[in-house]
């Protein structure tokens, strides 16, 4: 992957661009696609999901720790970690790309859409698709505490057999490299901005971030 990533890179940020603008709708197609065809192989369990989310929200437990303002603090505080991480949404990072992006038609209103569309997608439609995998999954056979990756991997084999882990790696991979070559851009928009060396500066960032 360093090697991939570092001949992406150096064709600088039009290069990324064009390999972003149609390996981030795949993604996130694919990982859409596949929670919509295990809601619709689980088709009869949907209505007990939805009920436990609702439960889950608005019941008397939850209630009466939610109006403990310790508890209520913690839950802000990991939403608000989790919902930045996962959209950048008040990070300050995204605003490199938007920048640079090029919107139809040219005027900043559409630029703000593409941002607000982009929040949308990621928070609403791929953390949900996420959450019914789990949930679709009911308790998986893996100790209390674990999360992220191993969990979703575990509920996609209980739902799909054994292709689910590998999918689900499949899947986790494309995320990390779009991830990665995005925040390079980043730093190196930062490097021209602060009129560093720009080709020592930019090769020694590519070595160090591969």
């Amino acid at each position: 992957m360093a090697l991939f990533t570092l001949g992406v890179i150096i064709t600088g940020i039009k290069g990324v661009a064009r390999l972003m603008q149609w390996m981030v709708p795949v993604m996130a197609l694919l990982w859409v696609s596949a929670s919509l065809l295990v809601c619709a192989w689980h088709a009869d369990q949907l209505p007990a999901v939805f009920t436990l989310i609702v439960k889950s929200a608005f019941g008397w437990h939850e209630a009466a720790a939610g109006a403990l303002g310790y508890t209520l603090s913690q839950a802000l505080t990991a939403g608000f970690q989790r919902g930045m991480f996962s959209n950048e949404a008040g990070l300050g990072s995204t605003p490199n790309a938007a920048a640079a992006a090029a919107s139809w038609p040219p005027h900043p209103a559409s630029q703000g859409i593409v941002q607000m569309i982009g929040v949308f997608v990621d928070t609403i439609i791929i953390c949900t698709a996420s959450a019914m995998i789990v949930l679709l999954a009911g308790p998986v056979d893996l100790p209390a505490n674990t999360t992220g990756v191993q969990l979703m991997q575990q509920a996609l084999v209980n739902l799909t057999g054994d292709w689910g882990a590998d999918f689900a790696a499949f899947i986790i991979v494309l995320f990390a490299f779009s991830s990665i070559v995005v925040n390079y851009i980043y730093a190196e928009n930062n490097l021209i901005f602060l009129h560093a060396d720009a080709h020592k500066s930019r090769w020694l960032l590519r070595v160090a971030r591969c």
